[in-house]
């Protein structure tokens, strides 16, 4: 994958790249859909507790076993955020509809 990926010259490359492909298990675990983790076959989801990543940090008050423990904040990145122009970020929603759909899922936290 690593060959593809060092061909993309913007954002729009790899969204192509991902829409060019009909199945996820031909996609690398960066860009394949998260439900294809999260869901069964009947499209359920399959775990007890989803949460959204920018709320990391509460996943301990859900977790006996990690009462008063604290998950440490990994990977995180000084680099600048590329802004998506309105059409990459509606053909990334496109491709992504099952994960969107997923937020139902999330724990209100």
């Amino acid at each position: 994958f690593a060959k593809i990926y060092t061909q993309f010259q913007a954002v729009s490359d790899a969204i192509d790249h991902v829409a060019g492909l009909s199945n996820p298990s031909r996609l690398d675990h960066v860009f394949r859909p998260q439900c294809w983790y999260l869901l069964d076959r009947h499209g359920r989801c399959g775990v007890d507790f989803l949460f959204p990543l920018q709320k990391l940090g509460h996943v301990p008050d859900f977790i006996p076993a990690l009462h008063g423990r604290s998950v440490p904040h990994l990977n995180v990145s000084r680099r600048q955020t590329h802004m998506l122009s309105t059409a990459e970020a509606e053909k990334i929603r496109v491709l992504y509809k099952e994960d969107e759909a997923l937020r139902d899922c999330l724990l209100p936290i």
